[in-house]
């Protein structure tokens, strides 16, 4: 077992005499505890905000003394936090009584879902005409002003 000892040793001759050391000596592990994190998380913005409350859970670590180890935020966003658009990546480390490390990281990815609303009205309908020399047709587009729900800036275009 992990752990601090003191072992007698003895010794005794052809007379009879007898002699004693004790020793010293400590058992330990230089293995890293067991910590496993979940698996990547995607989801979409939770409705009518810029993030989504993402809830996880990271179960204490094992070590082979048979102790379990709380796990520590190193990196990221905890459970239960409100995660921004794209992808956040999340670290936790366990550290056992020897100072023994483990790492284990996972992402979180948040997708836009919500539609930029113009404020411009949308153009007439067309019509174009072929043009030969350039085997096509020409459009300017239009001049669009655009507010956007989805906390990323419009990209206006056709």
């Amino acid at each position: 077992s992990i752990g601090h000892y003191t072992s007698v040793w003895k010794g005794t001759d052809g007379y009879g005499n007898v002699g004693t050391c004790p020793v010293h000596f400590t058992v330990q592990s230089n293995q890293a505890p067991n910590l496993i994190c979940p698996h990547s998380i995607t989801t979409q913005n939770d409705s009518g905000l810029c993030t989504a409350k993402i809830d996880y859970t990271i179960a204490p670590a094992l070590d082979v003394d048979g102790h379990f180890y709380n796990p520590v935020l190193y990196s990221g966003l905890d459970s239960g936090a409100a995660f921004p658009f794209g992808t956040t990546n999340v670290i936790y480390i366990a550290t056992d009584i020897g100072n023994t490390r483990a790492l284990c990281s996972f992402d979180v990815t948040v997708k836009d879902t919500i539609a930029p609303v113009f404020t411009s009205g949308c153009p007439n309908d067309t019509i174009l005409n072929f043009n030969p020399v350039i085997c096509g047709a020409q459009l300017s587009p239009p001049v669009l002003t655009g507010i956007s729900y989805d906390c990323v800036p419009p990209r206006i275009g056709i």
